[in-house]
């Protein structure tokens, strides 16, 4: 994977060669090496069949992105060298927590550590405990430990130039990789050419005025992404599969919950695939064998005749409920139980809050004076993104029972009374 050029350190991503020699002993680590065995796409390919690339890649790219901004803040003066290298530094560990398929399974673990511990641990918090590890290294680099946790975990005002959700370099980094691995190309500026027209300060994160229509093409492009690629049906059903099996699993006490962070993604389906418990050898079976499974009912806020519509009040409300993986395994039974299916013959899927189909909004400077945010100032392209973020949202049901599934109308009773809204 690495190639030594006169005593530089290369590594090839699938858009260019990245040269890591600043921190050749961190990306040389093991602890560094096993996202190489974890997605950054989780289920995509199976949606789009080259939608398939590491961690590993992701981070070095990211790390590139960050080189290359660094240095115009620095010379901009908004940035010391020092301050720009644990920036640097913090972009290449910055995803090292990342359970196997990423989010799916984060959020999962962590409802999960919250029931049987009594606290969370998501992937920010393995963050923090891996980059404990390399702590020595971190020294010998002449870098503090403690900054570049704080700047990983985002809990540092330097981490919005990794972390912001239009601008930062983890967003437009992934960006420009997913959509190579993905085959979905949507028109986007060159983004290294925005980059002298940054603004950083503590408080913010902008960009000069005279860019704004590129920053609405690249919000434009991130949302349509999100729709097209990332919560496509498909990737959402499939995600779905391995959280339901997942958690049979960790709840039989097949598989160790601390385990499962650092396991390689095909160790994980092993795992799963031989496992004894009816419940999860149902789920493998799905995640084997599904097609494009046509759900039974979808709930929208905004469809036609196909769908059953959903008040836009409790859209909010639902999502984040929703987002907990262990809610939705609730509410599959409830609704089983309500309308007599088949235990476990019911599964649930919801894309996201719609915060997460948004991107983060903008400010806006001319030279060094703030004139503003993006929404703020051009609310249409505020409105359109929202719009088309409400056009997106779908609870789709999918049932295997041999049952027959109730109609619209009595799934549209049974959701209200359920998120509290028939009175």
């Amino acid at each position: 994977m690495l190639s030594d050029y006169s005593s530089r350190i290369i590594i090839p991503t699938a858009l260019r060669e990245v040269d890591v020699t600043e921190f050749r002993d961190l990306v040389e680590h093991p602890i560094f090496n096993n996202l190489e065995q974890k997605t950054q796409l989780s289920f995509v390919e199976k949606h789009r069949r080259g939608g398939r690339q590491s961690r590993y890649e992701h981070s070095i790219f990211v790390y590139h992105f960050t080189k290359e901004l660094c240095k115009i803040l620095v010379e901009m003066g908004f940035l010391t060298e020092e301050e720009a290298r644990h920036v640097r530094g913090a972009s290449v560990v910055h995803d090292l927590g990342h359970p196997p398929f990423s989010h799916a399974i984060d959020n999962l673990l962590s409802s999960l550590y919250s029931l049987y511990t009594g606290s969370p641990k998501n992937h920010h918090a393995r963050t923090k405990e891996l980059i404990n590890n390399l702590s020595d290294i971190i020294k010998s680099i002449g870098l503090d430990t403690e900054e570049i946790i704080r700047i990983a975990a985002k809990e540092d005002e330097k981490s919005k130039i990794i972390s912001h959700n239009t601008l930062g370099t983890d967003k437009l980094g992934y960006l420009l990789l997913d959509s190579h691995h993905t085959g979905y190309r949507f028109w986007a500026p060159f983004i290294l050419d925005m980059f002298p027209h940054y603004y950083y300060s503590a408080d913010s994160l902008g960009i000069q005025e005279e860019k704004r229509y590129e920053v609405e093409d690249i919000q434009t492009f991130i949302q349509k992404m999100y729709m097209a690629v990332y919560l496509h049906p498909t990737v959402l059903r499939y995600s779905r599969f391995i959280q339901k099996a997942v958690e049979s699993a960790v709840r039989s006490e097949e598989l160790n919950l601390d385990d499962i962070w650092d396991m390689p993604e095909g160790a994980l389906i092993y795992r799963l695939s031989h496992s004894n418990n009816p419940q999860v050898k149902k789920q493998m079976e799905r995640y084997e064998t599904s097609r494009d499974q046509k759900p039974d009912a979808t709930l929208k806020i905004r469809g036609d005749d196909r769908h059953i519509l959903l008040p836009k009040e409790i859209l909010d409300s639902v999502s984040r409920e929703l987002e907990i993986p262990l809610k939705i395994t609730e509410l599959e039974k409830d609704l089983s139980n309500e309308f007599g299916l088949e235990e476990d013959s019911v599964y649930i899927t919801i894309p996201a809050c719609l915060d997460r189909v948004i991107p983060e909004n903008v400010d806006l400077y001319d030279g060094r004076t703030k004139r503003g945010t993006l929404f703020e100032r051009y609310p249409t392209h505020f409105k359109n993104l929202l719009e088309r973020a409400e056009d997106f949202f779908a609870l789709r049901i999918y049932s295997d029972s041999d049952e027959k599934f109730p109609g619209p109308d009595k799934v549209n009773e049974f959701f209200l009374c359920y998120f509290g809204m028939d009175k």
